[in-house]
């Protein structure tokens, strides 16, 4: 396990379906549910990919994307939120996302998602989600 995945998601039950989920990839996965929480594990700037919910108990995940992005993290950025609609989606790619994908989500789009983020450049918040 070379690569390194942060999980920002405040539902227990759900991140612990998605850390089984994102170890498919082959991967270390760390787990914070607080957007504080997460802006100091990125600090540490050793992240392959950030999985990152957008409705957090002390931040908005846009908020935390954005932080991210002026602190320096260059990495790729999947949200992964109940909210639906262009409005957080679009707030979500020019906080610096590079994905968006609603709950419910189908296991196996998550899945391709993820392995585009990991095996590419993505440069940052280039959104290319749809």
């Amino acid at each position: 396990m070379d690569r390194t995945i942060l999980l920002v998601e405040d539902d227990p039950s759900l991140a612990a379906v998605l850390q089984r989920i994102l170890r498919r990839l082959d991967a270390r996965v760390d787990h914070v549910a607080y957007g504080r929480e997460a802006l100091c594990r990125i600090a540490r700037n050793d992240l392959d990919l950030v999985v990152l919910d957008l409705d957090l108990p002390d931040l908005d995940g846009t908020e935390v994307c954005r932080a991210a992005r002026v602190g320096g993290y260059s990495g790729p950025v999947l949200v992964l939120t109940a909210r639906h609609g262009e409005e957080p989606r679009d707030e979500s790619l020019d906080a610096g996302a590079d994905d968006f994908l609603t709950k419910p989500f189908s296991v196996a789009e998550l899945m391709s998602r993820l392995s585009v983020l990991l095996s590419e450049d993505t440069g940052v918040g280039r959104g290319r989600a749809v």
